[in-house]
């Protein structure tokens, strides 16, 4: 079998990951929610110990890329306070396996935004930034009462991409999030553009349609954020402009431990004519919006991690 074949089936990374989620899940489906902190706490130790190289060549990536930003010390701090977050928010996710959920403090703001799109009667695509973990959002929004879909790629949660990971790690990664949709629509590994007549019919159902805007280092298109161009990826914009749908901008932030507030923004509104012109022009204040965010919270970002592949230097 071809190199190439081998490692779309299997990947090594799947058996750390897989791994990780299986401990997690057994540890959460007996543990009461009053050890939430604790448990917490063990793995941000655990996770301090068997990622500090990780740690260490993030926080040389943010160095690197954002000199004018970020000196050695700060990136170094920046990365350990993001791995820190991400233990809650993994602890969260086993939580999320069960019925009984997480048991947090969840805030939404600017929901009035989002009831003025949908009283259009178009629906409204909810176009959200990767701060802290994209299950807070969709569950705000559902918790809120509104007919929720959302995009997602075909290995959402796997980080290798492969199909054994799609079929354990991706399945126990969509689980916790699976319970606040309507429906999923998946990007099919091919492209089939199908899936864009299905989010269309979805928003003509007045459905609230939320897709991802950051992280695609293959995005053609590039906004000025963090003293950088950024890539961003321009769907979100194109939906709206072809079903003629509110284009509205979304990021969680981190208040306290265990709590968590949800923004929904206003809506985007650009002059232009053409779908292009209008990704563009939303694509800007995509990144002027997530610039102005994470002045705030950094930590809270999940692009640090890989910012040497999704930024482009002047």
């Amino acid at each position: 079998m071809p190199p190439d074949r081998r490692r779309n089936l299997f990947a090594r990374a799947d058996v750390g990951h897989l791994a990780g989620k299986l401990a997690g899940g057994t540890l959460a489906s007996f543990l009461p929610h009053a050890a939430d902190p604790a448990a917490v706490s063990a793995v941000n130790k655990a996770w301090r110990r068997m990622r500090a190289v990780e740690v260490r060549e993030a926080a040389d990536r943010i160095e690197q890329t954002l000199p004018e930003r970020f000196d050695l010390a700060g990136a170094q701090t920046l990365a350990a306070q993001w791995m820190e977050r991400r233990a809650e928010l993994y602890w969260g996710r086993m939580r999320g396996l069960y019925p009984s959920d997480w048991r947090i403090r969840l805030d939404l703001t600017g929901r009035e935004h989002l009831d003025q799109a949908l009283a259009g009667g178009r629906g409204a695509v909810v176009w959200f930034s990767s701060c802290c973990d994209s299950s807070l959002l969709l569950r705000a929004i559902a918790e809120a009462g509104i007919p929720l879909a959302h995009l997602s790629m075909a290995a959402h949660g796997v980080p290798s991409g492969s199909r054994f990971g799609r079929a354990t790690i991706g399945r126990l990664h969509r689980h916790g999030e699976d319970r606040y949709l309507r429906e999923r629509v998946v990007i099919p590994k091919r492209k089939d553009p199908s899936y864009i007549k299905r989010l269309r019919e979805l928003l003509a159902a007045n459905h609230a349609v939320t897709i991802r805007g950051d992280l695609m280092a293959d995005s053609r298109y590039l906004a000025d954020c963090l003293g950088v161009r950024l890539h961003i990826a321009g769907g979100a914009p194109s939906v709206a402009f072809q079903s003629r749908a509110p284009l509205l901008t979304a990021q969680a932030e981190r208040v306290a431990p265990f709590h968590y507030r949800i923004v929904i923004q206003e809506g985007i509104s650009a002059s232009a004519d053409s779908r292009r012109d209008f990704i563009e022009e939303a694509v800007a204040e995509f990144g002027r919006r997530l610039d102005y965010r994470l002045r705030d919270n950094s930590p809270d970002w999940d692009g640090w991690w890989a910012i040497d592949r999704l930024a482009v230097r002047p």
